[in-house]
């Protein structure tokens, strides 16, 4: 179903939007294994990853959420859940159980949603006041990977996404423009990178 929605939206699917549709199904899934039926869970994933799929969409110019952690496993999560009481053998709305667990099934996750953003505000707060929450824009521009481990997870090799959604949006710049920013990192002199170094002709033809 994931790849599907990509190929509609973008012309074409990816490796990393299947996998993306594949932990979302099992997300969807999980509230409820053992009370829905085989194709019922089919069914499930269909139409849960066509709810959770448009919220992938969702500008983060205010949320850094690099991973799209809230969409994949909070809209999900609250879908499935939703949709156990409408797939459920015993007492689903399809089943004949009338509204009664689906209403259930909605005020259980209203509640839990609640619950988790009020404790992980007060747990951010209280932590925010001790230590820093965020780490430095240097850091973040030569990538975490290499700031935090001192190696380089992408832009190596073909290309890199411009943005961590390459699963929704599909868009790239190559990895000689990434090297070279790396690089200008590097020549101002920060330690965290000196061991990356870009190729010359990749940076010459940026520069020009």
């Amino acid at each position: 179903m994931w790849a599907l929605l990509e190929r509609l939206q973008h012309k074409r699917s990816s490796a990393t939007g299947m996998v993306t549709g594949a932990v979302v199904g099992l997300v969807i899934i999980t509230p409820a294994a053992g009370y829905v039926s085989p194709l019922g869970a089919l069914v499930m994933g269909f139409v849960g990853c066509a709810l959770v799929y448009p919220t992938f969409q969702l500008s983060h110019r205010r949320v850094d959420d690099s991973l799209d952690a809230f969409p994949c496993h909070g809209v999900a999560s609250f879908v499935g859940a939703c949709l156990t009481g409408v797939f459920a053998k015993d007492g689903g709305l399809l089943y004949g159980g009338g509204l009664r667990l689906l209403g259930v099934e909605v005020l259980a996750a209203v509640a839990t949603a609640v619950y988790a953003a009020s404790v992980t505000a007060a747990i951010f707060f209280v932590l925010s006041r001790f230590m820093r929450m965020r780490v430095h824009e240097h850091d973040e521009s030569i990538g975490l990977d290499n700031a935090c481990h001192g190696e380089m997870a992408y832009g190596m090799n073909g290309a890199t996404p411009i943005s961590p959604f390459e699963h929704t949006q599909g868009t790239f710049k190559s990895a000689g423009a990434a090297q070279c920013s790396v690089a200008s990192v590097t020549e101002s002199g920060n330690e965290d990178c000196a061991d990356l170094e870009a190729p010359s002709t990749s940076c010459s033809t940026v520069g020009a």
